[in-house]
């Protein structure tokens, strides 16, 4: 016979954009990190670390599970396995779910059909302001757990210690200063802007004070890639080669990229067309899913890169749109 015993809870990870309508992602995973498995903690998965989440499937990454005597407990258990959670490589829903499991109203099983509606204040990520500053920070206490010694010595001057960082698309060249009597930071220069820090680590805890702001954060770092998990929000970041001074071709606001990988269904414009705010231009098929691609603002159709029919990766340029300057009507 069946007996009920505690309770459970389960979360579903998967490879999606909360903040852009959930839209399911692909793309490689090189890294997954999951929590220790016992008898209180569970994780379903078919996926490691080298795989890649493709098109074709759906893009469930694994499920975890927790249990416990009680509810609160569950929860709990689920919130800290969540945080010992860490893929890098595509996006995925990890911090949205960290976000629900904390709030109130999950915690008590008040959960509805319109949970996300009535907790959209508490289920918005929380992106710290000095996220590069505390970026820098914790790959500064890395390197100096692993070498005893962030090769930034100066003689008779305090350690300079340059990371050159990317969290998402923003780069920042980074300078972390050491006192020269304790080897703590003391400030962090971004891009010239000096901060004044004061910052101590415990196991993954960070504990930074930046500019009179507070912070008290959970690290994850490998390889040179990291994650911040502030409030249940994960920013993701890397350490990059420092940058040559080669320009880079750079999306104009007329761009129009592929949300995610998949398959044009319909091209709507051509080159040269004029075209009205709002048009739509490309229609394109993901996940099972379709997603119109419209004019930003009126103007005339440029470099329509593609046909019906043609597969694209996630962040191919697709067309542009150059405002229209004719002042003819």
């Amino acid at each position: 016979a069946l007996h009920v015993t505690g309770h459970a809870v389960e979360a579903r990870i998967y490879a999606e954009d909360t903040d852009n309508g959930f839209l399911p992602q692909t793309g490689p995973i090189d890294l997954f990190v999951t929590p220790v498995q016992n008898a209180t903690v569970r994780i379903d998965t078919g996926v490691r670390s080298g795989d890649a989440v493709s098109r074709f499937y759906d893009p469930m990454i694994a499920k975890l599970i927790t249990h416990a005597k009680t509810r609160e407990l569950a929860n709990s258990r689920m919130l800290g396995a969540l945080q010992q959670t860490h893929i890098d490589g595509t996006t995925t829903n990890l911090g949205f779910l960290q976000r629900v499991v904390a709030t109130p109203r999950f915690s008590d099983g008040e959960v509805t059909t319109r949970f996300i509606e009535l907790e959209q204040a508490a289920l918005a990520p929380a992106t710290p302001q000095h996220a590069a500053v505390l970026a820098a920070l914790a790959l500064w206490f890395e390197l100096d757990a692993q070498t005893g010694s962030a090769d930034g010595w100066r003689m008779n001057l305090p350690n300079r210690v340059p990371f050159d960082i990317a969290i998402g698309d923003n780069r920042t060249h980074a300078v972390v200063t050491l006192d020269p009597h304790d080897r703590q930071p003391r400030s962090v220069d971004l891009d010239g802007v000096r901060h004044q820090v004061f910052a101590s680590k415990h196991a993954d805890e960070l504990s930074a004070t930046v500019d009179a702001a507070n912070y008290r954060i959970k690290t994850f770092i490998r390889n040179d890639r990291g994650t911040l998990i502030y409030r249940h929000t994960r920013i993701n970041f890397a350490r990059v080669a420092a940058d040559t001074g080669d320009a880079s071709q750079q999306a104009g606001s007329g761009d129009a990229t592929a949300p995610m990988t998949g398959t044009i269904v319909k091209v709507s414009a051509s080159n040269g067309r004029t075209v009205a705010a709002g048009d739509p231009i490309i229609i394109m098929e993901a996940m099972k899913m379709e997603h119109t691609l419209k004019a930003p603002f009126a103007g005339v159709v440029e470099q329509l890169n593609v046909k019906d029919g043609d597969r694209v990766d996630g962040g191919a340029l697709l067309f542009t749109i150059t405002p229209d300057t004719d002042d003819a009507s």
